[in-house]
């Protein structure tokens, strides 16, 4: 598993030339917007500067309209990350949601607009047991990639009981991370693959994929 950080403006302003420098740093996924209107103010520098392959996310609010919610994601994330193809991340742990009722349309006119706005691009999908099963509660992106929350010391994170993922793409198993360069705590995650892995996942169409490292041996 390959170890990354997940970053929004709680983190303050970043020291790239420090988080670059990280071996032990894989991916990072970069807050991008939050609602119909929300843009993260350190999403420009985060995206600008970070090295490290990554992607952007949005934070889908049930109160907003949910195709506004998608355009404004996609005009954000265009204007900064220009004609590079990102690969887009969808937030879902809206707790001042309706528990199941029409939220199920809700979610999925934002999801599908979204991902049909960044090229149909399958995104990855952020959430947890915790909420899923009692907001959701069926499949509904199961296809997608799973990006599970559950902090835990265990060899692996517990799936929904719902929504069809049989498997986890990233794991965010804490929310107390200490990392150089980095002022505040921030989430750790793993990555279920390789570091080639990681790479052909994260990296965008219109990005220089970097060669993998040299094998080791005596020199």
């Amino acid at each position: 598993m390959i170890r990354g950080i997940d970053i929004s403006h709680w983190q303050g302003t970043v020291d790239w030339d420090k988080v670059n420098a990280n071996p032990d740093i894989g991916f990072v996924i970069l807050k991008a917007t939050e609602g119909r209107v929300f843009v993260d103010d350190q999403f420009e520098h985060n995206w600008k500067n970070c090295k490290k392959p990554k992607a952007a996310y949005h934070f889908w609010r049930y109160a907003d309209d949910p195709n506004a919610q998608a355009v404004h994601f996609d005009a954000v994330v265009r204007a900064i990350a220009g004609n590079v193809k990102v690969r887009p991340v969808f937030d879902y742990e809206d707790q001042n949601a309706p528990k199941m009722g029409n939220i199920y349309s809700n979610i999925k006119e934002f999801h599908d607009r979204a991902q049909a706005l960044f090229d149909g691009r399958t995104p990855l999908a952020y959430t947890g047991g915790w909420w899923w099963d009692p907001w959701i509660g069926k499949d509904l992106f199961g296809s997608n990639p799973l990006w599970i929350a559950h902090y835990t010391t265990a060899p692996g994170p517990t799936l929904p009981k719902t929504g069809g993922w049989a498997t986890w793409k990233v794991w965010q198993f804490s929310s107390s991370g200490t990392i150089p360069g980095i002022a505040a705590k921030v989430d750790l995650n793993w990555f279920n693959g390789t570091q080639e892995d990681v790479n052909a996942f994260f990296y965008s169409v219109g990005e220089p994929v970097p060669p993998p490292p040299p094998p080791a041996g005596d020199w």
